[in-house]
């Protein structure tokens, strides 16, 4: 029987979301980054349309 560790799903998922990313230029992982970061600051629990928007704004 083969059990799976919290950490060994974590390292799983991590790497799923990174190779969705690295197909991105830096600047829109820079986006979708400031996206996060405004989505945090207003209490948000998910990044929506106006969260990348907001992102692009920032980026110039």
């Amino acid at each position: 029987m083969h059990f799976t560790t919290s950490s060994q799903v974590s390292s799983r998922r991590e790497k799923a979301v990174y190779s969705v990313f690295e197909r991105f230029t830096d600047r829109a992982r820079r986006v979708v980054v400031l996206a996060q970061e405004e989505a945090r600051l207003l209490n948000h629990s998910y990044i929506g349309t106006e969260h990348i928007l907001l992102g692009l704004i920032h980026e110039g």
